[in-house]
């Protein structure tokens, strides 16, 4: 599954458990790649960079040459650091080193960043042909999913207006079982009948 999803993790798994399929954090292992459209992001002026982005685009930030900066604790001991390259500074790393401790190297005033494991995904789908799958794919094609129906709609306002706090778990629950893509005039009405209720459920 592609890092960054916007559908978690133990709701995936069980849908994906209906079809005797197992997640792995083996990218040589897996047979298929689930994605999603949050896989990419846009980061600007120094901000955080997501560690889980797969790929993304960088405006306005500063490289630093870390082979001659002093201080730089462990820079040479790091398994994961090679010195010779330099190294983005964000706001993360602001938070451990002052900006006029370490040589500034370069501007990045707009840069694309495709990490080894963009790489090495894209790689095998396009060489191996493995196959790729949309997370809401995988979440509509589950057997749980029901058609919201007149008696299904009413009985859940009811229990969102008027319900008891029991009730008001359960429609947690049913909600994300509903199959959105059906009876779209339904699920428009639920939505205008229960739009000033919302604020119970945050």
């Amino acid at each position: 599954m592609f890092p960054g999803c916007p559908v978690s993790l133990p709701r995936l798994k069980e849908a994906l458990r209906e079809h005797k399929i197992t997640v792995t954090n083996d990218v040589n292992k897996a047979d298929c790649f689930i994605t999603h459209y949050d896989y990419g992001h846009y980061h600007n002026d120094g901000e955080s960079i997501r560690i889980n982005s797969m790929l993304f685009k960088a405006m306005n930030y500063e490289a630093m040459d870390i082979s001659v900066s002093e201080g730089l604790a462990n820079k040479d001991s790091e398994p994961n650091v090679d010195a010779s390259i330099p190294i983005v500074f964000d706001s993360k790393m602001a938070e451990t080193y002052s900006r006029n401790s370490i040589d500034y190297d370069e501007d990045l005033y707009e840069s694309y960043v495709f990490t080894p494991l963009a790489v090495q995904i894209a790689y095998r789908i396009r060489h191996e042909q493995i196959p790729v799958i949309y997370a809401e794919t995988c979440l509509n094609e589950s057997a749980n999913k029901r058609v919201l129906d007149n008696q299904l709609m009413d009985d859940m306002i009811r229990m969102i207006k008027d319900g008891s706090s029991e009730e008001r778990e359960l429609v947690k629950k049913m909600v994300p079982a509903i199959d959105y893509r059906k009876k779209k005039h339904l699920l428009w009405n639920m939505a205008r009948e229960v739009n000033g209720y919302m604020y119970i459920f945050k």
